[in-house]
């Protein structure tokens, strides 16, 4: 969920974006903006001092603040207004600023006219709010729907403050008391999760989603911080570890998507749901991809993680994996335990590989190694089964599917 610098645009594409400034014919009207945001505390001032340049005061509570220039790209009106300003931090690290005339809610309470990010890749990512104060009359919508994201998002779980609403003006929500209440259970999880507390965090979600079940926001979360802790939590403790069991994500992500259509286009890129994104599952049953579609089959095949079934080194490594590349390529990757002494600090296998090309046509995929071709198809379980490809020498197995593979298991 940390945004990623090379993918920071893509994840902040908000829709009906406005200028800072307002321009007429002749003139451009600039003033001083500033915004805040809590978790932690953190506050902005952008100084205009030219046409595209700007002095950037920011301060995080119990850091130095700092003060440097910022300019704010050109190239970016070319995208309906989005205000992207880049400078450098004092360690010299890229400084992004970007700012969406969104209606915006802080969790202490106050609405303002922008919602703003800032990133740097040490710095990390603070979001929040900034531009003029808006009475109840003026927030425009529902804080707790996030704006429309462009299918190149990357981003993290979401707080209250990343909650955007629509720019399109609607009635404001009638918050009931379980919500009220569902959302002090989410917000102390996010804290938890910002600090990489996720074990605290997960069952903070999962009383928020048992307060109020129609609470998109609690559902997403709680499905990120599952999809991390089936890869991180002690086995120990047998009652968490099952609230991070894969089929939990899959429930609350389906939940999320339910009442908040907008948290399917964020899943596509979210670092968090990364191991989700491998299996068959995720584009089957969320993106609704069918085997019998030639185009969603290649991104399939392409994307999900092919391992050989019954064929495994210890739990954790796969004896063979089938990598289906861009252009056609086929790459076979064939795991085997090293034989003597295994070097301090290594992995007891090497692998091994061997390649070849594959086509795909009315739902079927054609494997050729070495002018020798063998057909398969994906099943609608998601197995991939290339009949007689072991006994021709082809394929070290005919049987492929990705494997959820648990740190508890023996």
């Amino acid at each position: 969920m940390k945004f990623m610098q090379n993918t920071l645009l893509g994840a902040l594409l908000f829709a009906g974006l406005a200028p800072l400034h307002a321009e007429s014919d002749t003139t451009t009207v600039k003033q001083t903006f500033s915004a805040t945001g809590a978790e932690p505390t953190w506050s902005l001032k952008l100084i205009p001092n030219s046409d595209e340049g700007y002095q950037a005061d920011f301060h995080v509570a119990s850091d130095e603040p700092f003060s440097v220039p910022v300019t704010l790209m050109s190239s970016n009106r070319l995208l309906g207004g989005l205000q992207l300003y880049r400078g450098k931090t004092p360690a010299g690290e890229t400084l992004s600023i970007i700012t969406s005339a969104t209606p915006c809610h802080l969790v202490t309470g106050e609405d303002y006219s922008h919602a703003v990010v800032v990133n740097a890749d040490k710095l990390g990512t603070y979001e929040g709010c900034g531009g003029q104060p808006q009475g109840p009359d003026d927030t425009g919508g529902d804080i707790d729907n996030a704006a429309s994201v462009a299918s190149t998002a990357s981003t993290e779980v979401a707080s209250e403050a990343d909650a955007l609403s629509s720019p399109k003006k609607q009635p404001a929500e009638s918050i009931t008391p379980a919500r009220k209440k569902a959302k002090v259970f989410n917000t102390r999880g996010y804290r938890l999760y910002k600090r990489g507390q996720y074990a605290k965090a997960l069952p903070l979600f999962a009383r928020a989603v048992e307060t109020d079940n129609s609470y998109a926001l609690a559902h997403y979360n709680l499905a990120c911080t599952a999809a991390i802790g089936f890869e991180k939590f002690s086995c120990e403790n047998e009652e968490l570890f099952e609230l991070a069991d894969p089929k939990v994500v899959f429930k609350h992500l389906k939940q999320a998507i339910k009442y908040d259509p907008s948290r399917l286009t964020r899943s596509q890129t979210d670092p968090d749901l990364a191991g989700i994104r491998k299996s068959y599952r995720y584009y089957h049953e969320l993106l609704g991809y069918s085997p019998s579609n030639d185009k969603q089959l290649k991104v399939m095949l392409r994307n999900v993680d092919w391992q050989s079934t019954g064929m495994r080194l210890y739990h954790s490594e796969p004896a063979v994996r089938l990598i289906f590349g861009a252009k056609g390529k086929l790459q076979i990757k064939t795991a085997h335990f090293i034989e003597g002494d295994i070097p301090k600090g290594s992995l007891p296998w090497r692998h091994k590989y061997k390649t070849g090309r594959y086509q795909v046509k009315d739902g079927v995929i054609t494997v050729t190694i070495n002018s020798n071709s063998v057909s398969g198809k994906l099943d609608e379980d998601g197995t991939l089964r290339f009949a007689g490809a072991e006994a021709d020498g082809l394929l070290p197995t005919d049987v492929y599917r990705f494997v959820w593979d648990s740190p508890c298991e023996a």
